[in-house]
């Protein structure tokens, strides 16, 4: 027996080509001989899930929703609030990016000058010596790092 594929409807009812192909497959067990046979549950089972099948197409069909349509505006409107949103953030990064530069700059220059005075402290430690001199109506005063030498005096 030559398997012979449904032939697509034009009418698209598929319940009954459903129907058709169940009917040919009781029959060809019928004529086989295979009603008691544990084949015959195979093809039963099998004629019971196309029955399934037609609700399941059914049950598609319902929930299937038409594809949604945009106007002309809505998708201009979508395109301008996609802009502005894109400039708003790289104008923001921008911004993020030079206060955090400047910070940097700060922290670096604030702990360079930190460093440099720990070290000249730790190098040099404190005046030792202070002297102070009054010439022309003002006094200005030398402070030591060092003890001065008595040519230095």
């Amino acid at each position: 027996m030559a398997a012979v594929a449904p032939e697509p409807s034009s009418s698209g009812d598929f319940a009954a080509r459903i129907q058709a192909v169940q009917a040919r497959l009781a029959a060809s067990v019928a004529r086989a001989g295979l009603k008691d046979d544990a084949y015959a549950h195979v093809i039963e089972a099998q004629s019971a899930v196309l029955g399934e099948l037609v609700a399941f197409v059914h049950e598609v069909r319902q929930v299937r929703q038409p594809p949604a349509v945009f106007t002309d505006a809505q998708v201009n409107d979508i395109g301008h609030r996609l802009l502005g949103a894109c400039q708003m953030w790289s104008r923001n990064l921008m911004r993020a990016s030079l206060a955090k530069s400047w910070a940097v700059m700060a922290a670096v220059v604030l702990g360079a000058m930190l460093v440099g005075g720990v070290v000249s402290w730790l190098a040099f430690g404190q005046p030792l010596d202070t002297q102070c001199h009054d010439e022309r109506g003002g006094r200005w005063c030398v402070y030591w790092l060092t003890q001065p030498t008595a040519a230095q005096r």
